[in-house]
C-alpha cells in the first residue's frame, strides 16, 4: 500500500498562489505552476516506488502482488491538529498554508480550495491504476462529511476518525481486497 502524496502537498504549500485574497473562485487559488510542479514530483516518486516494489520481488515466483495506491477524501481545513489526551502533537497541516496565502477565511470557501487540490491529486494518482499489472488506485472522495457534523468523520483537518476510516475501508478498500482474494 502506497500513501503519502498528501504529505507532499503540504510540503509544497498545497500548490497555492501566494495571494488569494481577491480571488472569487476557489479553484483559482491553485497556482498553475505550483500544481504542475507538485504533480510532476508525485508522478516521479510514485513511478519510482512502483518500480522498486516490483524490483524487490523480481526473483520470486510469478504471482499477483497487487500494489494499492491510496486516494484521498476531501478534508476540512479547520485548523485542528492531532491531539492525544488533550495535548496537540502535530498539525495543523492545511490551515497554515491557507492563511499564508491569504485564502478567504470562510470554511466553505476553504473546503472548495482543498477539494480542487484533492481532485487534481486523485486524478494524477488514478493514472497509475493498471489492473493488468496489479496496480490499484483506491478512490474515496466524497465518502466523509464536509458539512455540519463533519467532526464525526474527521479527527483533525487531515485524518479521519476511527469511524471515518471504517467508512472508507468498508466502502472502498474491502471491495478491492475481495477482488484480490484478500478478504471475505
Amino acid at each position: 500500500m502506497i500513501s503519502g502524496a498528501g504529505n507532499d502537498a503540504v510540503d509544497y504549500h498545497l500548490a497555492l498562489r501566494s495571494n488569494c485574497s481577491n480571488i472569487p473562485d476557489p479553484k483559482d487559488c491553485i497556482d498553475p505552476d505550483g500544481i504542475d510542479n507538485l504533480l510532476r514530483i508525485i508522478v516521479t516518486a510514485m513511478g519510482g516506488l512502483i518500480h522498486e516494489i516490483r524490483w524487490a520481488y523480481k526473483d520470486l515466483p510469478a504471482q499477483p502482488r497487487p500494489i494499492f495506491i491510496n486516494g484521498y477524501d476531501y478534508p476540512v481545513p479547520d485548523g485542528r491538529g492531532f491531539t492525544l489526551a488533550g495535548i496537540q502533537f502535530n498539525g495543523p497541516w492545511l490551515k497554515p498554508a491557507l492563511d499564508q496565502s491569504k485564502v478567504n477565511p470562510d470554511l466553505i470557501y476553504r473546503i472548495a480550495v482543498i477539494k480542487e487540490l484533492i481532485v487534481r491529486l486523485n486524478t494524477t494518482l488514478a493514472s497509475f491504476n493498471d489492473w493488468e499489472n496489479d496496480v490499484v488506485f483506491v478512490s474515496s472522495p466524497g465518502t466523509l462529511r464536509t458539512d455540519d457534523g463533519y467532526q464525526e468523520d474527521w479527527a483533525n483537518e487531515l485524518h479521519p476518525t476511527p469511524s471515518g476510516f471504517n467508512k472508507i475501508v468498508n466502502a472502498h478498500w474491502i471491495p478491492h481486497f475481495k477482488r484480490w482474494g484478500m478478504a471475505n
